[in-house]
């Protein structure tokens, strides 16, 4: 069982750990930084359980399937960004979010990416400050450029149609 835990530093300079509390439920998001961040939707985890449905609370995790992807993720882009030939002068970053296999949690981790590139726009356009009122210094995140997965044919449909309203 593999859990990936990311530090990050907030755009005030607090450190703070990439996990949100969302349903109840801690969704741990793993991050690479890069010049360009890819989204990612995978079922790291099995569909909730017919009584857990309504507090979209994940089940056990995909050791083959889940993790797999991950990894695979995470080693593809080391792998791009050790070479530089491929994207000279640009690394490759990623935003994993888990789908659990099911619609609802995929379309609000879905949120979670447009919430998330919002915040990162409102840092670039100076919008952010700190508690102190001075301006943030530290941007925390760059927007995503696309979206991998879900794996799900009729849930890609559904975060597509979402996705798709925001630029």
């Amino acid at each position: 069982f593999l859990t990936i835990l990311l530090l990050k530093e907030d755009v005030c300079g607090n450190l703070g750990l990439l996990v949100s509390a969302q349903a109840n439920e801690r969704r741990v998001v793993a991050h690479m930084p890069g010049d360009i961040i890819i989204g990612a939707l995978f079922s790291v985890h099995h569909q909730p359980t017919v009584d857990k449905v309504h507090e979209r609370k994940c089940g056990e995790v995909r050791e083959q399937y889940g993790i797999q992807r991950v990894e695979a993720m995470l080693h593809t882009l080391d792998r791009i960004n050790l070479d530089p030939t491929l994207l000279p002068n640009i690394t490759l970053g990623c935003e994993i979010r888990d789908s659990c296999w099911h619609s609802a949690v995929a379309l609000e981790q879905s949120i979670e990416f447009i919430r998330d590139s919002l915040i990162s726009s409102e840092e670039e356009e100076g919008m952010v400050r700190c508690v102190d009122g001075s301006s943030s210094s530290f941007h925390s995140k760059k927007p995503i450029v696309g979206v991998i997965g879900p794996g799900s044919s009729s849930v890609a449909i559904q975060v597509q149609n979402l996705l798709q309203l925001f630029n």
